[in-house]
């Protein structure tokens, strides 16, 4: 059985269509926040306090960095996809390169 995932944006708004686009993502941030408390509790019994207190204080930089690829990803996705939309192809493929190279630039 193959699940229609498809989440129109035509018709009427209701709450039942809002949950459907909204499931996925609010899923997504519970299990991120699980996983950093279960890897805490682990670090912490397993390897230590120092070991806890250095996973704690580099966590933040990784949610940062992750963010910022993220913005980059879904703006520069947007932008693409209008391009693309305006049947300009080279155009698109350039947002792309551009947003590539000045990330990986910009992470050294």
């Amino acid at each position: 059985m193959i699940l229609n995932m498809t989440v129109s944006l035509k018709g009427h708004f209701t709450y039942k269509r809002l949950l459907k686009g909204a499931i996925v993502p609010v899923a997504m941030v519970i299990f991120v926040s699980l996983y950093t408390v279960i890897d805490g509790l682990i670090v912490s019994r397993f390897a230590g306090d120092p070991a806890f207190t250095g996973v704690n204080l580099i966590y933040p930089i990784t949610l940062v960095v992750g963010g910022l690829g993220f913005m980059f990803g879904a703006g520069g996705a947007a932008l693409a996809s209008k391009r693309l939309g305006e049947k300009r192809r080279y155009d698109a493929n350039n947002i792309f390169t551009n947003i590539d190279s000045d990330f990986s630039t910009g992470s050294i």
